[in-house]
């Protein structure tokens, strides 16, 4: 596709070189003839405006100074705001110290102390280098990055972007970091995606979540955030750790409910505490973090290591501050050196 011309509006001509200028004064909306042989030109204080096939504006640039090559369809910028367009609305507002104008490819790319604000989802980026691919829908970005969303409270830094802008949809990747204030959970990763309408952040590469204000710190193979339900979900191998209370949980797969304190483990889980001398095995269970209860259904086995004492039982309850393992139906009790007891006709079993 032949390119449509680049206008320019500017209010002092620095330097034109050559039998003629592309320059239009007041910009229209129509095909203009393209004048022969014709350099580049130099234009302080300028407007450059492209236009698709239907007439919408794609983008609308300022800058302090532009030094314009016809034989490349191409600008270099210096002090540069602009607004990039797609469907006829206004979709990135951004600046920064310098930049490129290509027309050829419909390409601007803006560097130095950048601020963008996508005004889709009030989402404002920064970086050290930023670009604008107008077919494509494609926006990246390098260098320093920082996301800060302000009406979620959610801000990430990385050093490589990705992002689709008409659906507000970002790729991050190097040094990954993702903070909301509410829950109050930090994401440590290589990459991730976030896709800011739905609030949900999806990873397919190991990475660490902790809670700023529970001690609890999660490691996983991949898992899938949806940050305004509070909900991460780890469809494979997850360990779960409460560093303070001792106690840790390795799992296949895990569902953490943060409103509701609650982490659902639906399949084969262990956990351990290794200053208690105690590991706890079952095909599943349940951990209410704020009151430190653990419970265990299917083929359940604790074992403490300092007494080699050892219940078996279809579900038990591990009541930490309590210090008390509570096991119930077809408790079997291996006493080692009593340190368990069988308690009630149900055959409850309960550590001494």
């Amino acid at each position: 596709m032949k390119p449509f011309p680049l206008f320019l509006t500017m209010t002092t001509i620095g330097v034109a070189v050559g039998a003629g200028v592309w320059v239009y004064f007041n910009p229209i909306n129509q095909q203009a003839e393209t004048p022969s042989q014709v350099p580049g030109s130099t234009l302080d204080n300028v407007t450059l405006t492209e236009f698709d096939s239907q007439g919408n504006l794609i983008w609308e640039i300022k800058a302090s100074k532009a030094d314009y090559s016809q034989d490349n369809l191409t600008a270099q910028i210096v002090t540069v705001s602009g607004k990039f367009y797609r469907g006829g609305k206004v979709l990135i507002e951004a600046q920064g110290k310098a930049g490129s104008v290509n027309q050829k490819e419909r390409k601007i790319t803006i560097d130095g102390d950048i601020k963008a604000k996508l005004l889709n989802e009030n989402i404002q980026v920064n970086a050290d280098r930023m670009v604008w691919q107008a077919d494509d829908d494609l926006l990246t970005a390098t260098g320093n990055i920082k996301i800060n969303q302000p009406d979620r409270q959610i801000s990430l830094v990385g050093k490589s972007l990705k992002a689709i802008p008409s659906i507000s949809r970002f790729t991050l990747e190097q040094a990954v970091k993702i903070t909301s204030a509410q829950p109050p959970i930090v994401v440590e990763t290589p990459a991730l995606t976030w896709e800011a309408p739905k609030g949900i952040v999806r990873i397919d590469v190991p990475f660490k979540a902790t809670h700023q204000t529970e001690d609890l710190t999660l490691n996983a193979q991949k898992g899938v955030w949806q940050i305004p339900e509070q909900v991460i979900n780890l469809p494979q191998s997850a360990v779960i750790k409460a560093p303070k209370r001792d106690w840790q949980v390795d799992s296949r797969s895990l569902e953490w409910r943060i409103a509701e304190n609650l982490i659902n483990l639906p399949q084969p889980l262990e956990i351990i505490s290794k200053s208690r001398g105690y590991i706890l095995t079952s095909q599943s269970g349940k951990i209410n973090p704020a009151s430190q209860l653990i419970q265990l259904l299917g083929n359940v086995k604790a074992t403490s290591s300092k007494d080699q004492s050892v219940i078996t039982a279809d579900r038990a309850e591990w009541n930490i501050p309590q210090q008390l393992v509570t096991a119930q139906g077809q408790c079997v009790l291996s006493p080692g050196r009593a340190q368990f007891r069988r308690k009630g006709r149900s055959g409850n079993c309960q550590p001494r």
